[in-house]
């Protein structure tokens, strides 16, 4: 079993190292071979891009997980969907058989991005569902419910998870993972 981590600083590992993002944590939980393809400060039109160099290490599952820095730049929400479609169909038009499974953003605590992240992760939600993609629900698994922000025990920054989050989001993936690989 090999996974892909295609996404952004969040799937890297920032603002620690790749050792220390969620991705990483849950491959080596899991046992399996994994590529860490996060780059920090990604868009969703980077992830795009970078599509064909996922396909090409041959990965049974590749997770998605992106928006944040799509928000950042204040990307409506039609740019973020004609993305993340291009993703998937290129992913389902290769080859090869590879199951795909969509993160949804974590929590901000910048309000106007917040609520284009809403906008994202409603969208992300409705069309995992139309194409039978499983979800991560990494925002439910962060959020803090008083603020709707990032849960002041797993934030860095406001944007970014501590070390504390990423593990957090490693035990959410992997429940999603095994359920879905049969792990």
């Amino acid at each position: 079993m090999k996974l892909v981590g295609l996404g952004d600083s969040i799937t890297e590992g920032y603002p620690f190292s790749k050792e220390d993002s969620w991705f990483n944590i849950v491959c080596k939980r899991l046992t399996v071979e994994y590529c860490n393809m996060g780059i920090n400060g990604d868009l969703t039109a980077g992830m795009l891009y970078r599509v064909r160099e996922a396909l090409a290490v041959n990965p049974d599952v590749i997770i998605v997980l992106g928006g944040t820095n799509d928000a950042f730049h204040h990307l409506p929400l039609e740019v973020v969907q004609m993305n993340i479609e291009g993703i998937i169909q290129q992913i389902r038009n290769s080859s090869k058989a590879v199951s795909i499974i969509l993160g949804l953003p974590i929590p901000i605590d910048d309000t106007y991005e917040e609520s284009l992240l809403e906008q994202y992760r409603l969208w992300m939600k409705n069309y995992a569902i139309e194409e039978n993609i499983p979800v991560i629900d990494f925002y439910a698994a962060l959020v803090d419910p008083k603020t709707n922000a990032i849960k002041a025990e797993y934030d860095y920054d406001g944007c970014h998870p501590n070390k504390l989050g990423h593990n957090k989001m490693a035990e959410v993936a992997e429940v999603v993972i095994r359920m879905n690989k049969k792990i």
